[in-house]
């Protein structure tokens, strides 16, 4: 094994990297902070599978990734709003991979829902939301075509409708989440919202007017959660 080599090699792969972005600042330490949260961006998620492409599915069986690489520990809740957005911009490929681990997830759930929080062969199922949709729909509606777009919003639909699933039952039928029924009825409530308002915009973008007509009524219901007695329970 060559040390120096490998070093020169990963230097050179750091540097190609790093190089996707040039930024001039009339202060050093920003320009330093610029490039170590580069860095950073480019350290997770975690690639879950062996040489081979065979890593332990959710639903503990051995699966192969066929062409796509495998990712795990996706906490969506911290990465929807600006980490994936750029990584369309700077890697979406990498991205891409991204969507297939999550719609390769949502095959093998038992629950035929989208990750909420992925960890290697489990789901954490913590944080509000369902954000995979909303990673899907941003990767999808600004041009990444190498999936089955149909289905990858049939992935959406299913999880968006899982009634059981915190909360959403109430959300469907209320517009809103009471507080006396989630202990993250305020948060869970406004992700939801807007979850639904991004599968809305990928129905719209795929032509999909049966969907895009049921989310977009589903989006908005939330304006009225600090207006309801119902949802100010005496535990709140």
């Amino acid at each position: 094994w060559d040390f120096e080599k490998t070093k020169t090699e990963t230097q050179t792969a750091w540097n190609k990297e790093l190089n996707k972005i040039q930024v001039q600042m009339l202060n050093e330490e920003d320009k330093i902070n610029f490039y170590t949260a580069m860095y950073h961006a480019a350290l997770m998620p975690t690639l879950y599978m062996d040489v081979n492409g065979e890593y332990k599915g959710l639903d503990q069986n051995v699966h192969k990734a066929k062409d796509f690489v495998n990712y795990t520990s996706l906490s969506l809740w911290d990465t929807y709003r600006a980490f994936h957005p750029y990584l369309n911009l700077m890697s979406p490929e990498r991205n891409g991979d991204i969507v297939k681990s999550m719609l390769a997830h949502y095959e093998q759930s038992a629950l035929h829902m989208l990750p909420i929080w992925s960890h290697y062969a489990n789901d954490n199922w913590c944080m509000s939301g369902y954000h995979s949709v909303s990673v899907i729909a941003d990767a999808i509606i600004k041009g990444y075509d190498n999936i089955d777009a149909q289905q990858a919003l049939d992935a959406c639909v299913a999880t968006a409708r899982k009634r059981s699933y915190e909360g959403i039952g109430n959300y469907i039928d209320l517009g809103y989440i009471p507080a006396d029924k989630n202990g993250t009825s305020v948060s869970s409530t406004l992700e939801y919202a807007y979850d639904d308002w991004c599968i809305a915009q990928l129905a719209k973008h795929l032509k999909r007017e049966d969907i895009y007509q049921e989310f977009s009524k589903r989006s908005p219901e939330g304006d009225g959660e600090h207006t309801d007695e119902s949802f100010h329970s005496s535990s709140a």
